[in-house]
């Protein structure tokens, strides 16, 4: 069995004249590495210019271009062809507006104090087909992004504020629909007796109370406020008028 044996060879001197050593090279398959990746261990590259994957198959993470390498392995830049469905970030001018994006969708937001034409302070700009919408009172005929100051129609009066709702906030002792008409305050107390009161600021009534009646024989008036002073219908300002309530039988009163 000795004489069977292989023989052994120390190094490259100890090998009979003719024979090469023996050189042996990491497999990592039929394609080996890709984009100028080294073999280095059986099925595994050593990738190069930030590439990755198994095979440095992966281009690095670039939104503007991909890598890719020549025949040499040097690095060369491709420009990734734009999506004819996504819209460009806008260049639209603003006008008292701040805009979000989000996916293909923007988000308007009306400065404080300011509202779109059709009224509101959030609008919504949706991408279609690649191109910006432009729904209508949210953009100028310019193809600027506005938001301007609230409209009241007719303008509020007396010191009112028009709302984004296009309505006015009046001051104190004011009201109506542009703040055009002032507040009455209650009637004096020493103008009334044995009576009720019931109404709005613009219209109020004075009911007697049962087996009351005024000196005029009426059981009830209707007073009205105009220009901050109570009147009473056709007979003037409630402060020349008599609308106390008396008893019955009082006064001659039936």
């Amino acid at each position: 069995m000795a004489g069977d044996a292989l023989p052994s060879f120390g190094t490259a001197r100890d090998l009979p004249a003719g024979i090469m050593p023996l050189t042996v090279q990491a497999y990592c398959g039929l394609d080996g590495c890709y984009n100028g990746g080294e073999c280095i261990q059986p099925q595994v590259c050593e990738c190069v210019h930030n590439y990755t994957g198994k095979h440095c198959e992966i281009p690095p993470e670039n939104p503007a271009s991909s890598e890719v390498t020549d025949d040499t392995g040097v690095p060369q830049q491709t420009p990734v062809t734009p999506d004819p469905m996504t819209c460009p970030d806008p260049d639209f001018p603003l006008v008292n507006a701040e805009i979000t994006r989000s996916d293909e969708q923007l988000i308007v937001r009306c400065k404080a104090g300011h509202v779109f034409d059709i009224g509101g302070t959030i609008a919504f700009v949706h991408c279609r087909e690649g191109v910006w919408d432009h729904p209508k009172g949210v953009f100028s005929t310019e193809g600027a992004l506005v938001c301007q100051a609230p409209r009241c129609d007719p303008p509020c009066e007396n010191g009112g504020t028009c709302l984004p709702e296009g309505v006015c906030d009046c001051p104190y002792k004011y009201w109506g629909s542009a703040c055009q008409r002032m507040m009455c305050a209650y009637p004096d107390a020493k103008q009334l007796s044995n009576s009720s009161l019931g109404g709005v600021h613009s219209r109020m009534k004075i009911q007697c109370h049962p087996r009351h009646r005024m000196r005029s024989g009426r059981r009830w008036q209707t007073i009205l406020c105009h220009q901050g002073h109570w009147t009473v219908s056709g007979r003037g300002p409630l402060t020349d008028n008599d609308v106390k309530c008396y008893p019955c039988l009082y006064h001659g009163l039936p």
